[in-house]
């Protein structure tokens, strides 16, 4: 990825994926779709980080130990890093707030679960919970 939009687009587009791998009447793909859905909230906050540092591209150009900090994957410490946690408690409805408290429960060890390891309602309501946090964020500008 070249841009900060590229990551962006990046991150719409796994959204989309897990959207449609849930189409699936058998449940096949939960366990992909829970992956990329969350990994697209990853991406949209190291997008967001890459604007914060005046950097293009996280993957390319965040080299050193300070980049070391934020080449992790997990959600609350990017949201963290990314300074977001005094805005989300002043100004995050309540609708946020409990999309994020749902966003939070994946990991990026979600990739090495079997195919059906989540309940298909667990997966819908987590890929709408990602769609709302990853709006807010972009709309809050965080």
């Amino acid at each position: 990825m070249k841009n900060v939009q590229e990551i962006r687009d990046l991150a719409a587009h796994r959204v989309v994926e897990a959207e449609y791998l849930m189409q699936s009447a058998n449940n096949d793909f939960s366990a992909a779709a829970f992956y990329l859905a969350g990994y697209a909230v990853e991406l949209t906050l190291k997008a967001r980080i890459c604007e914060l540092f005046g950097k293009e591209d996280f993957f390319g150009t965040m080299r050193g130990k300070t980049s070391t900090a934020f080449k992790i994957h997990d959600i609350e410490e990017l949201f963290f890093l990314l300074g977001a946690t005094k805005i989300y408690n002043e100004q995050a409805n309540e609708d946020i707030k409990s999309a994020f408290s749902t966003v939070i429960s994946w990991d990026e060890t979600t990739r090495y679960k079997p195919p059906k390891a989540f309940e298909r309602v667990k997966v819908l309501k987590f890929i709408e919970s990602v769609k709302k946090l990853i709006a807010w964020i972009q709309e809050q500008k965080v």
